[in-house]
């Protein structure tokens, strides 16, 4: 009778897992679905600080700029940019992230030497060759400058969620920052998982040890152990199957 029961178990898991392939769980995402309407790579400047030495660095809030590996495929003109840089990293991209910024520098005044004039900061070195025998004037110029991006987590309280934002700066005083493109892609949801356990169960006073296998295909999670019960010194199957509701 027990190899029977075992045995209609088994049928019934195995009906279950050919009906949740066959009939995989529709989820909806929030983020795909704004995928499918319009994608904004140039990000919200949302604040603009300016330090002690002239710095300015400007903030903007990463959260709303997420796309999943499906909703990629759906994005519109304002992305199409994401479809050249995936090809240059063989679809492996991670991030995306360009800042457009302007260095000015007015009424500077230039050092002349008879053959040349020329300029030179912390940051740039001009030098311009007079023009000799009809030929043009001659630019040579460097630029150094350190570029900071840092990603940080904060709430604006205790009671509001923790979000994630960008911090962007050049550190050239001369330097503004006029606007920000960026864009996350999240790993491709896992489907599918298969898991080898050690289990140990307490119940009804007699804690049981053993192995066992786990399934998820979705949300659906089935799990088969084989249990060792020292009370009478026999090994037992176990079947188990779950629906996650809601994750954490």
């Amino acid at each position: 009778m027990k190899n029977v029961l075992i045995f209609i178990l088994l049928v019934i898991v195995a009906a279950l897992v050919w009906w949740i392939f066959t009939h995989p769980p529709k989820t909806d995402s929030p983020i795909e679905k704004q995928a499918k309407e319009n994608v904004r790579v140039e990000a919200e400047i949302i604040s603009r600080k300016v330090d002690e030495k002239g710095i300015e660095a400007v903030i903007m809030e990463e959260t709303e700029h997420v796309l999943t590996q499906a909703g990629l495929k759906q994005v519109t003109d304002s992305a199409r940019i994401i479809d050249s840089l995936q090809k240059l990293a063989n679809n492996r991209l991670i991030s995306y992230t360009a800042a457009r910024a302007e260095i000015r520098r007015l009424q500077a005044e230039m050092e002349e030497t008879d053959t040349s004039f020329t300029y030179s900061d912390k940051w740039l070195t001009v030098d311009v060759t007079k023009p000799v025998g009809g030929k043009p004037a001659l630019l040579n110029s460097t630029y150094n400058a350190e570029l900071s991006w840092i990603w940080y987590r904060e709430r604006k309280n205790i009671f509001s969620p923790f979000r994630t934002y960008g911090r962007f700066s050049l550190n050239d005083p001369n330097a503004r920052i006029l606007g920000v493109k960026h864009i996350r892609i999240e790993p491709p949801v896992k489907t599918f998982g298969l898991d080898v356990l050690a289990v140990g169960e307490y119940y009804r006073n007699t804690a049981l040890l053993g192995g066992g296998i786990s399934m998820d295909i979705g949300r659906f999670r089935l799990q088969g152990n084989y249990l060792y019960d020292p009370s009478d010194n026999k090994w037992y199957p176990a079947f188990r199957g779950g629906w996650k509701l809601v994750s954490f």
